[in-house]
């Protein structure tokens, strides 16, 4: 789904036969080096979503939406980066207050936001038609998406990973990877068979 292309997780979705001589050494270069391990990764992104979403609730105010319209749309924006608006604002809450209240506090700006509409005040009250909205929804995925997509991509071309992978120890490092491979392509088998002969 798009909203599992786009989410800020450890699922890639390749809509092609991957290049398996670039992305298994890629793996194994992007954990043994550290720059490319699930848990470096979340909390700058972590915050990175919070203060999107933040920004997002500036925008819906000003369209004039209710509360209950803001959370679904925060709901459904982070869904979309991978992460659930119950769970992503969880370290900040306070007794009694609600996350909209959390949000405002700890991550908006005094300064009003500029949307897509122009920094018009309180003409802004007004709800846009649907396509205007629709609009501005979309191009806000695309932006976001396209912020949130950072960090180490092991199905991208990276330097001197064969070289880093080849020079592991053998016996306190490479023994502890394999490769696992349900099917019954010959071809893929003996692609995976070659690429473990290589760096084994």
């Amino acid at each position: 789904s798009l909203a599992l292309e786009n989410s800020n997780s450890n699922i890639k979705i390749i809509k092609q036969r991957p290049d398996l001589y670039q992305v298994v050494p890629n793996i194994i270069y992007g954990i043994e080096s550290g720059v490319g391990v699930p848990e470096k990764q979340t909390p700058a992104e972590k915050q990175h979503v919070k203060e999107v979403l933040a920004n997002k609730l500036n925008e819906l105010e000003e369209l004039g939406l209710t509360e209950d319209e803001i959370i679904e749309e925060l709901t459904s924006l982070a869904h979309q980066n991978g992460f659930l608006l119950s769970n992503i604002f969880q370290d900040d809450s306070c007794p009694g207050k609600s996350i909209l209240q959390v949000i405002k506090e700890n991550f908006t700006n005094d300064d009003k936001q500029i949307t897509a509409y122009g920094n018009k005040g309180p003409e802004l009250r007004q709800r846009p038609n649907t396509k205007d909205y629709q609009r501005l929804q979309q191009r806000q995925i695309r932006k976001q998406a396209s912020l949130i997509d950072a960090g180490y991509h092991p199905w991208e071309p990276q330097e001197n990973v064969a070289e880093f992978v080849k020079n592991l120890d053998k016996k306190s490092v490479k023994k502890t990877w394999g490769l696992l491979y349900c099917g019954g392509s010959k071809p893929l088998e003996n692609t995976l068979r070659e690429i473990s002969a290589e760096f084994r």
